[in-house]
């Protein structure tokens, strides 16, 4: 299986490390106005699928149709946080493609309203990183969410999209995943060393709610610095 990570600051972390897990989906706009808005272009791209195309005649990109989840591959089976220094403050959830895809799939029906005259193409792949110098494109208006500008191409992307409707316009989706799904996606926890200590307090909390606490990478040097915690806490009572 391919493993993918997924970098989540704190309060993300949070929702999806809890006993009522969440997964949230964004639109590609999202990602256009992160950039533009907040200056981050870290991880956002204002120019997101927003290039030239050639042969699609009057076609036009509706960002607000298509709703992603965006991830890493992993280059070795386990985490190197030297790959992004940056994403220090953040969780890292490690997954598979395999693993991610087969949840999304089955929620399908139950995230989406689906009426049957209402188009919902569900895809996955690995992103592709063009020379933005070069504004003649080769590839089809429809395969857009793939591609982005080669200045990201150190995040090494995979993306699952769903493609939806264009009459349909989401900035972003969040819904509930069972702990047991939870539980079979979720292969690996690691927190960064950015974190605080009362974070990955809040967090171990979650976890065990979740009964993911196992896939907490050292979790005993974890567990003694939440212990540590505690007993600070408990001389100031």
């Amino acid at each position: 299986m391919k493993k993918i990570v997924q970098y989540l600051p704190f309060e993300a972390a949070k929702s999806v490390l809890s006993e009522n897990s969440t997964f949230c989906l964004k639109s590609l706009r999202y990602y256009r106005e992160l950039e533009e808005y907040t200056q981050d272009s870290s991880i956002a791209d204002k120019s997101e699928s927003e290039q030239y195309f050639e042969g699609d005649g009057d076609h036009t990109f509706n960002p607000d149709s298509v709703l992603v989840t965006c991830w890493s591959v992993l280059k070795e089976e386990s985490m190197d946080w030297a790959m992004c220094p940056h994403k220090s403050q953040d969780v890292a959830i490690v997954s598979s493609v395999e693993k991610v895809a087969k949840l999304l799939e089955e929620s399908e029906d139950r995230i989406f309203y689906k009426k049957k005259d209402k188009k919902l193409n569900f895809e996955h792949d690995y992103l592709q990183y063009y020379d933005e110098s070069n504004k003649s494109k080769d590839y089809s208006i429809w395969r857009a969410m793939f591609y982005k500008r080669k200045k990201f191409e150190y995040q090494n992307e995979y993306r699952f999209a769903f493609i939806l409707d264009g009459s349909m316009k989401i900035q972003s989706l969040i819904f509930y995943v069972s702990p047991e799904k939870a539980q079979n996606y979720i292969d690996k926890i690691y927190f960064g060393n950015g974190l605080l200590s009362m974070q990955k307090q809040e967090l171990v909390t979650g976890c065990i709610s979740l009964d993911v606490c196992g896939k907490i990478n050292d979790f005993d040097a974890v567990i003694r610095s939440y212990r540590k915690l505690e007993i600070k806490a408990n001389k100031k009572n």
